[in-house]
């Protein structure tokens, strides 16, 4: 029986994934990320006006959502944001997500006093009670046997996008489908998506407007490629889902666990018009196969059978 009495989640958690699942609604997950490369999305978005899709994305969504969604007006339906350093200067649009009338869901984080930074009128409780059912929070531990029956919502230690692509696999998508998830680009090339935009809100010190590229190197080599395969491998184990496929779909991304696809293949799954499942290998990456640049250090009664007893 997975044990949700945790201090460190939100109380009725069971339900709450299960609300996640109901907004999942057995689609194709698109999670939306600010890597250069999402600029052929936003060139290609009409090929997808007509689909079907559950968008997801993190932190700056409204860069995203207005100049990619927007052209086909669809806004995204789960948002993912536990930094604790951009929370505060991303507060007020994290509540514009949280006010619409859409059925979405934002999914955060009580970790490392998340919420910590905010300025003295933020409460958090109130936060909590106004937006309640919309809220799924999860934890970190940092050793590789999370999440597991007794932490069924402890993540093991990772960047924010694995964290997601983990919590997004609980609302069992057809398939999972990475844009923009570089997760390194050459020093002389932009490496976030229209990164003057003032949807990049910086952090809350104000010293930066997007993340550094040295911490996007540390992020790639330290908590994504190593980590992603097993913590995806215990999220499936743990809550007995079915192999879910995720493809990247930035051909030249340094993210190395998951099949890359081309665009014209992303689009043409996503539109039915072509079939193929490349199977992922979810052993441990070899180090020399690391990006070399781095340089620092029915599934509603499936989900009430197994904890029920905890809502």
């Amino acid at each position: 029986m997975l044990q949700f009495d945790q201090t460190d989640y939100l109380p009725k958690s069971s339900q709450r994934i299960e609300r996640l699942y109901r907004i999942v609604n057995n689609r194709p997950a698109a999670i939306l990320c600010p890597g250069p490369s999402i600029n052929t999305l936003e060139q290609r978005i009409h090929d997808l006006k007509k689909e079907n899709i559950c968008w997801v994305s993190l932190n700056h969504y409204t860069v995203i959502e207005k100049n990619i969604l927007n052209q086909i007006n669809k806004n995204l339906s789960v948002l993912f944001c536990s930094a604790r350093e951009f929370l505060p200067t991303l507060y007020g649009d994290i509540q514009n997500f949280l006010n619409r009338d859409d059925q979405n869901i934002f999914i955060s984080s009580f970790w490392r006093e998340a919420y910590g930074l905010m300025d003295s009128s933020f409460q958090l409780k109130e936060f909590i009670k106004e937006y309640d059912e919309k809220m799924l929070f999860f934890s970190i531990q940092q050793n590789d046997k999370v999440p597991n029956e007794h932490f069924p919502l402890h993540l093991m230690h990772s960047n924010s996008l694995l964290g997601l692509i983990q919590m997004i696999l609980l609302g069992q998508p057809q398939a999972v489908y990475l844009f923009g998830a570089d997760g390194y680009c050459p020093d002389d090339q932009p490496h976030y998506y229209r990164a003057e935009d003032d949807g990049h809100r910086g952090d809350v010190h104000k010293t930066i407007k997007v993340g550094k590229l040295e911490d996007l190197k540390y992020d790639t080599n330290k908590l994504f490629n190593p980590v992603a395969r097993k913590a995806i491998r215990n999220v499936t184990q743990t809550f007995k889902l079915q192999e879910t496929s995720i493809y990247n779909c930035s051909p030249e991304s340094y993210y190395l666990p998951f099949p890359k696809i081309a665009y014209d293949d992303a689009l043409k799954l996503l539109t039915r018009k072509q079939v193929f499942n490349p199977k992922m290998d979810l052993r441990t990456p070899e180090e020399k196969k690391l990006v070399q640049s781095y340089q620092r250090s029915g599934f509603v009664s499936k989900l009430k059978s197994l904890f029920l007893r905890n809502a």
